[in-house]
């Protein structure tokens, strides 16, 4: 069995429950992953407010899918990944096994604040929002998917400290404090990544 964070039904902070589950097995072309690692986006409450409802949504649903962690089974036809190779992506795109071509953001100028922004980009240039579903009017919504071969190329620079990512101060949590993280993300003060780690 393994302990996780979940919730049956659409709503405040108060849905969120904790339990246990049988470990899954991995199917055709999915991977078994031990997390060592989890973050929390601000896309994870509004989920749970129901913002994003659909009506094939399945409870209960696990809160947060940027996770860090080591493979520790593979099911048939995956070549790419071995029992002890660690992974750092999304899981839900991770294991959709749909990767999808990112498009070069060289062309665009980058807003965090959907209409509450104010563009600073010349008139003829492409804005890009990757923050609101409901983007400022100069802007172009762009759902950003992760990808290793984007991450192996990053690595250097991140270990030459050229490029920080930026953890917010008061992580990580402890996996028996994610409703402390979740209060912290939904408060609008997180100045960073909200992590949790360790994960008993």
């Amino acid at each position: 069995m393994q302990k996780a964070w979940f919730y049956n039904e659409y709503g405040s902070i108060d849905v969120l429950q904790f339990g246990e589950f049988p470990v899954p097995k991995p199917g055709p072309g999915e991977i078994l992953l031990k997390i060592r690692a989890a973050a929390l986006n601000p896309v994870d409450y509004k989920k749970r407010e129901g913002l994003f409802r659909s009506a094939d949504c399945d409870f209960p649903a696990v809160p947060g899918c940027d996770a860090a962690g080591v493979v520790v089974e593979v099911g048939d036809g995956v070549s790419k990944l071995k029992i002890g190779d660690e992974v750092y992506s999304d899981i839900q795109h991770f294991t959709a096994g749909r990767p999808k071509q990112l498009r070069t953001l060289a062309q665009y100028t980058v807003v965090e604040e959907s209409a509450k922004s104010h563009v600073v980009a010349k008139e003829e240039a492409k804005v890009l929002d990757i923050a609101s579903f409901q983007p400022h009017p100069r802007a172009e919504f762009f759902l950003v998917s992760p990808s290793g071969h984007n991450l192996e190329k990053l690595q250097p620079y991140i270990e030459s400290e050229k490029l920080k990512p930026v953890i917010d101060p008061k992580s990580p949590y402890s996996f028996s404090d994610v409703i402390e993280a979740f209060k912290h993300q939904e408060s609008g003060r997180a100045r960073g990544k909200i992590v949790i780690s360790p994960i008993e």
